[in-house]
């Protein structure tokens, strides 16, 4: 298992608050010595879905990085590290959701792009106003030939009706704003929806 190389900029921040939570975590579990895993697994070319997850220490595999703040221990492996780089990582709270936050800089690359930028303005102004009243949220988690990959959240993330409002709703509205697109992706996780507005059947 390999240390973080010293002398260079951080491949992870962790804010105070999502250590805090961890160590709560960590000692509600009985694992006080437990390693944290933090696998990114992409769902789209410049977006990931984070997972976190106790391990022993001895599980780690020869390749992984470990990245030690006091006295918590993150392992990553080799590809969760290359897609993780300079993200910082912090814990939220919210009337929707509460979780770990990682806040990755792929997504300042993403909306430098003018297309990125177009469709972003069009959700934060027209698409999330629309979902608030069902107590749902969407991001743009990338841009890539000319598909937008979208990730719901809130009221959204498992609702029976997330097909019909991502189709006929979310859809029409970007492509009638932004016609350069030619797909939009929902990359969504929706069976790990914790409150959807409207249970699937």
């Amino acid at each position: 298992m390999r240390d973080e190389p010293l002398g260079q900029p951080p491949m992870l921040v962790i804010t105070d608050k999502a250590r805090d939570k961890i160590r709560a975590l960590r000692s509600l579990s009985g694992e006080g010595d437990a390693s944290v895993r933090i696998a990114v697994r992409p769902e789209a070319p410049l977006a990931g879905k984070y997972e976190l997850e106790f391990i022993s220490p001895c599980s780690a595999r020869d390749d992984d990085l470990q990245i030690t703040f006091e006295d918590l221990v993150f392992v990553l492996d080799r590809r969760s590290a290359e897609l993780i780089s300079g993200t910082t990582m912090d814990y939220r709270e919210g009337m929707w959701s509460s979780g770990f936050h990682f806040d990755n800089p792929n997504r300042q690359a993403l909306l430098a792009d003018p297309l990125g930028a177009r469709l972003q303005r069009v959700i934060q102004e027209r698409v999330i106003p629309m979902l608030a009243a069902h107590g749902g949220v969407v991001w743009l988690v990338d841009v890539r030939e000319q598909r937008a990959y979208l990730q719901f959240g809130g009221g959204c993330q498992g609702c029976g009706l997330a097909p019909q409002t991502l189709k006929h709703g979310v859809v029409q509205l970007l492509r009638q704003e932004v016609p350069e697109i030619l797909e939009v992706v929902d990359v969504t996780d929706h069976a790990a929806g914790e409150a959807p507005y409207y249970p699937s059947a």
